[in-house]
């Protein structure tokens, strides 16, 4: 090959390389715009949800069935009045599931609402939803549609109508500090002193949760399990998450407790984990 054909292919080799340094570029410049974008917008739409949420229609709901052994009310015809009669039959007695007034026009946004997660002064104050499995809402917000942000939901194997011994919510480690990014600041002593109340309410009841560990895990971490075989096992599980605390135990926790799991991504690499547990307060 002569020097002006070698000189020709190397021209053009470091067209095409510098042709492809600038694709890569214009591509890793385009994905981190529409990251952003999507972020802003559903830090958008959660402002909304938020005004809807915190100033709800006047409306009401009820869910399931009832069955109360109380009195019943009996209209005879042409009398003005009505009596009431003892049910004396041994009904067992059934919740009555209502919907907390608030969450009914967050339902018509989205049947997948279960709840609502607030930590006071911090960014962290959005709807919580829940799909079939783990992976619905990750890139999705709460109308389902395709969203870098994704949403804050619950594991699918638990149940708000069941008195779980743990539940779990998840959610991105977003880099425009919304979502779970708060979370990280667990990292602090201080953060975890000061940040120690957590209100997560579900459809048909609200509830404090006080935090008692935070710390960094990894996906081979088994501290998101939902099922325990007895009583001893659930208090080997709650031991062992206290003990990877980053810092002393404000509180203690016992195998009586109900506990609740914030989890998001750690800043160490895509296989790590930041936890954040907290027990149920019980009011007397």
């Amino acid at each position: 090959m002569t020097e002006e054909g070698i000189r020709i292919i190397r021209n053009w080799t470091r067209i095409l390389i510098m042709g492809l340094a600038a694709g890569v570029f214009v591509f890793s410049i385009v994905k981190i715009t529409v990251y952003y974008a999507e972020g802003y917008r559903n830090e958008d739409q959660s402002n909304e949800l938020r005004k809807i949420y915190y100033t709800p229609e006047k409306k009401q709901a009820a869910v399931g069935t009832h069955n109360y052994n109380i009195l019943q009310a009996v209209k005879i015809p042409g009398a003005s009045i009505a009596l009431s009669l003892p049910d004396t039959s041994p009904k067992p007695i059934d919740k009555v599931w209502t919907v907390q007034e608030r969450f009914v026009p967050l339902l018509e946004r989205s049947q997948d609402v279960v709840g609502w997660l607030h930590i006071e002064g911090t960014a962290i104050d959005y709807p919580v939803v829940q799909a079939e499995d783990n992976k619905f809402y990750l890139e999705k917000d709460i109308t389902q549609q395709k969203n870098a942000g994704g949403s804050i939901f619950m594991d699918f194997r638990n149940h708000i109508k069941k008195e779980d011994r743990h539940t779990i919510l998840y959610g991105h480690n977003m880099k425009n500090k919304t979502m779970f990014a708060d979370l990280l600041n667990y990292e602090s002593e201080w953060y975890f002193d000061n940040h120690s109340l957590i209100q997560f309410d579900n459809l048909y009841e609200n509830q404090k949760w006080q935090v008692f560990s935070a710390y960094v895990t990894n996906i081979y971490d088994d501290y998101i399990r939902t099922q325990f075989e007895s009583k001893e096992d659930y208090r080997t599980f709650l031991d062992d998450i206290q003990n990877k605390s980053l810092h002393p135990l404000n509180t203690t926790v016992n195998e009586d407790d109900i506990i609740l799991t914030l989890s998001t991504c750690s800043a160490a690499s895509s296989e790590y984990r930041f936890a954040v547990h907290a027990k149920l307060i019980r009011e007397d």
